[in-house]
Order: C-alpha cells, then sequence, then structure tokens
C-alpha cells in the first residue's frame, strides 16, 4: 500500500512538471495580439503621422505670414523714404528761397544802397492784385517809402477766396506792425521791394498790433 502511493505521487508530479513546461513555453515565448490591440495600434500609429502632418502646416502658415508681413514692412519702409526724400527737397527750396529773401533784406537794410531811386508812380511798378502768389512773392519784402527810404517790410499778407490780397501787414518795428490797403502799394518785381506814397510817419500812425519780435527786422 505505501509503495503504490509513492508511485503515484511520483506520477502526479512528472504530470504537473510537464503541464507547467507546456504552460511557460505559451505564455513566456509565443502570444499573440488581440483584435482590438492590433487596432489600437493602428489608432496610435495615425495619431502619430496626423500630428506630423498637422506640424509641418503650422510651420508653412507661420512661414507665410512672416513673409507678409516682411512685405508690408518694407513697403512701408519705402513709402516713408519717399516722403521724406520729398520732405527734404521741399525744406531745401525752403531754405535756398529764404536765403535770397534775406540776402535781399540785409543789402536794402544794412548795406550801401539805402536809397531807392523808383517812385510810386513808375511804369513797370505793379498792382498787387496782378500777382500770381502774392503770400509767396510778397514774403520779407521791404517797403519803400515816398523819399525812397526803407520804412518797414512785408510782414503778412490776406487774401480772399480769388487768391488777391486784401489787406497787407507792414512791419514798422521788430514788435509792431500795421496792415494797410493793398491799392496804396506797389511791386518791383526785379527788386522784390513793395513802393508806396505813406510816409513813416503815416504808417506809425495807424493803428498797429504787436507782432512777435524778430531779429531780422
Amino acid at each position: 500500500m505505501r509503495i503504490r502511493k509513492s508511485v503515484l505521487s511520483g506520477a502526479a508530479v512528472a504530470a504537473l512538471t510537464v503541464c507547467g513546461a507546456a504552460f511557460a513555453q505559451d505564455n513566456g515565448y509565443k502570444q499573440d495580439s488581440t483584435p482590438a490591440e492590433k487596432a489600437q495600434t493602428q489608432v496610435l500609429n495615425a495619431e502619430q503621422q496626423q500630428g506630423a502632418v498637422s506640424s509641418d502646416a503650422a510651420d508653412d502658415a507661420a512661414q507665410q505670414d512672416y513673409l507678409r508681413k516682411l512685405q508690408t514692412f518694407e513697403q512701408q519702409q519705402q513709402t516713408y523714404q519717399q516722403q521724406r526724400a520729398h520732405y527734404d527737397n521741399e525744406k531745401a527750396r525752403y531754405d535756398a528761397n529764404h536765403a535770397v529773401w534775406r540776402h535781399r533784406y540785409d543789402t536794402a537794410h544794412w548795406g550801401a544802397r539805402s536809397y531807392y531811386g523808383v517812385s510810386y508812380e513808375d511804369s513797370h511798378l505793379v498792382r498787387l492784385s496782378t500777382l500770381a502768389d502774392p503770400e509767396y512773392q510778397l514774403a520779407f519784402a521791404l517797403v519803400v517809402g515816398p523819399e525812397g527810404n526803407w520804412i518797414g517790410k512785408i510782414n503778412d499778407v490776406d487774401s480772399n477766396w480769388g487768391g488777391h490780397p486784401e489787406r497787407v501787414q507792414i512791419a514798422i518795428s521788430d514788435t509792431r506792425a500795421v496792415w494797410v490797403d493793398p491799392k496804396e502799394l506797389r511791386y518791383d518785381l526785379d527788386e522784390h521791394i513793395v513802393v508806396t506814397n505813406l510816409t513813416r510817419d503815416q504808417l506809425r500812425g495807424m493803428p498797429n498790433t504787436r507782432i512777435q519780435s524778430s531779429s531780422a527786422y
């Protein structure tokens, strides 16, 4: 009886060993993926590929946006350079004209010729109403009285809608000026001088207004 139990026990141990080895072989070295796992793997791979495509598209969009902004900036720079060149040209023209006016003024005011030998009735003098641009043409012009002496300078011109002067302001000192009817004045186109029959005393007796002090007077 004892011998039979031993034999059976040995047989059972051998059977368990063989089954365990087979089980270990099936689970440790060979295991196929389930359909669900395969499907999940495909989904993950597809998402990864889609992410790569989206990233490339975003990079392209950012590059296009940068190029558009760069083009806009370059166009703005070109416009600015053109406007700056126009401003510089206009300023240079103004400075050149101003230099001419100042030279004429200084020559007549401080130069050797302090007397102007042309009378108000001389035929080559023109009425101010005939000037094409009186505000520009009369700017800083010297004003000469009936005795040929310098009595002031043009400080301002008020024109009507048609461009004709309605009144002319003559500076009679460095801080005072009077408004005069344009009919009282004539203009020498060649000499840039305004001639009047009004005397210095008559101008000073008119209602005057205070103007900004100018060293050019």
